[in-house]
């Protein structure tokens, strides 16, 4: 790792970048000022494994005017590939960062027409905010309607978080009907781990994963529908 120079041409910029629009004054400012001294300050940048690439995490407007100044190479700061958010929490107050290591931003991507989600989360009634169960549904839908895409995640029924591929395969393909709902509640609780404690025996907090699975899904189908 480590600042190094990189051919202009093999940068590609993240798709996940929500600023896609760039106001044309500042960027030409900095186009001069590159073209004058170059750039100073590193783009910071990681190899992906998938798409075998680099991909700029910081200084796309530096990466752009370097291009249309014509410049070969550009000096990048590479660091480790961005890891998924589920990758993060290992158990109770453990992680897989190493000693050093912090979680300095979260990527989300811009959703796409008719993507929406929701979350749903269940508490005691006492002084303690904390979940009996949480449950997390994102879905997209094509112009019927139809689920093409979908995201499940279950909380506080496990030890970490659990991203449960079952569940979102019952909505994938499918209308939000009984049947849809049935599969998906079954799904998310077959899924589940938890303990019995203060906030619920198993059985209980099993059967409100399912509950509230159907419940996110109803809202996140009917707001994914309204972002046509």
């Amino acid at each position: 790792m480590g600042v190094k120079t990189i051919p202009t041409g093999e940068l590609e910029p993240n798709p996940h970048n929500p600023r896609m629009l760039f106001d044309r004054v500042p960027l030409k400012t900095l186009q001069e000022s590159i073209a004058r001294v170059g750039i100073l300050v590193p783009l910071t940048v990681y190899w992906s494994k998938a798409d075998k690439s680099w991909v700029i995490l910081d200084g796309q407007r530096r990466w752009m005017c370097a291009k249309e100044v014509g410049l070969k190479t550009v000096p990048v700061n590479e660091v480790a590939e961005p890891t998924p958010v589920e990758n993060i929490v290992t158990g109770p107050g453990q992680t897989s960062l190493a000693k050093g290591e912090f979680v300095v931003a979260f990527k989300i991507p811009k959703p796409k027409p008719r993507q929406a989600g929701a979350y749903l989360r269940f508490i005691p009634r006492t002084e303690m905010d904390i979940a009996v169960v949480g449950v997390a549904v994102d879905v997209t839908l094509d112009a019927g309607g139809t689920c093409t895409d979908a995201r499940v995640v279950l909380g506080a029924v496990a030890p970490t978080q659990l991203v449960v591929n079952e569940a979102a395969q019952a909505l994938i393909g499918h209308k939000l009907d009984a049947d849809t709902l049935a599969k998906l509640d079954a799904a998310a609780q077959r899924a589940c781990k938890p303990i019995t404690d203060k906030r619920g025996t198993i059985e209980y907090r099993t059967k409100i994963a399912g509950v509230l699975a159907r419940r996110a899904a109803a809202i996140a189908f009917e707001r994914a529908a309204a972002r046509a």
